[in-house]
């Protein structure tokens, strides 16, 4: 796994490899990309298991001592490789990036190869990478959770958490605003409505403190976050379904199209005499 993480950050510092053989055992079995992805999807229970088992370490049962293990090695990978990618990315000059898109699998090497997959494939498949503030969104995306967990477990006072949390979304507003580091137009303005959601949800937050006494405002507060819940997941619902509808209008044309007897017996007629004036 390292010596995978390794490869494209030799890439991008200029780095020299003469082991051709490696890049393509890697890049027939890119095992790794999924790993890279686990991590993202799964950031913050990375560092909340590796912070407790850090906090209460246990020895005795020989599970705890594996889980151990695993949590700080989720920490290394979290805290350390991740970022460091993330810093490599951003650094590659426009020279490098054109270079990566030029390349062609057929006839390039295999260094390269390897590099354009694992950089605009498995790591920034979804986002631009044009400038250098488009390649800082993974960057962001993991210092959005350090920063989340740290005011959760080390601010104390319900107050301090909330309005650091009140100043950490509106930087996550401002960036996503002023970078729109997603390809397609709807995933932009649908992250921008999730990200005002979330801040309208902070804002709720601090009715539920000791500074509203009254339980009948905070239960009506708590009605009114289910509901603000619930018109995010309407709202991201919609493009599933829409594109899970496209997907199977597809198929079942496919389907009617391959065992229509007509449908077929219509392309063997047009195969056969494409042009009508015949």
């Amino acid at each position: 796994m390292l010596i995978c993480i390794l490869i494209p950050i030799t890439y991008c510092c200029n780095g020299k490899f003469y082991t051709g053989w490696l890049y393509k055992k890697l890049f027939s079995g890119m095992f790794f990309s999924d790993i890279i992805t686990i991590l993202f999807e799964t950031y913050i229970e990375f560092l909340i298991a590796g912070y407790m088992n850090l906090k209460h370490p246990l020895f005795t049962p020989r599970g705890e001592a594996y889980g151990l293990a695993l949590g700080i090695v989720g920490l290394v990978l979290c805290l350390l490789v991740l970022p460091i990618l993330s810093i490599c990315f951003i650094k590659l000059s426009k020279e490098k990036i054109e270079e990566l898109e030029d390349v062609d699998p057929k006839f390039s090497d295999s260094k390269k190869v390897f590099c354009k997959e694992f950089w605009m494939t498995f790591y920034y498949g979804d986002t631009k990478y044009n400038t250098k503030l488009e390649r800082a969104y993974k960057l962001v995306f993991i210092l959005r959770r350090i920063a989340f967990l740290s005011i959760a477990f080390f601010v104390k006072g319900q107050i301090n958490q909330i309005i650091l949390m009140h100043f950490l979304q509106l930087a996550i507003i401002i960036y996503h605003a002023s970078a729109r580091p997603f390809v397609k137009r709807y995933i932009v303005n649908l992250n921008l409505i999730n990200e005002f959601l979330v801040y309208v949800a902070i804002i709720i937050m601090g009715l539920f403190t000791d500074y509203v006494p009254n339980q009948d405002t905070k239960y009506g507060c708590g009605w009114f976050m289910s509901s603000i819940v619930a018109i995010m997941i309407f709202i991201n619902m919609i493009p599933v379904l829409i594109i899970n509808l496209q997907n199977s209008r597809l198929v079942c044309n496919k389907c009617y199209i391959k065992c229509s007897p007509r449908c077929r017996k219509c392309c063997k007629e047009y195969f056969q005499n494409p042009d009508p004036e015949e």
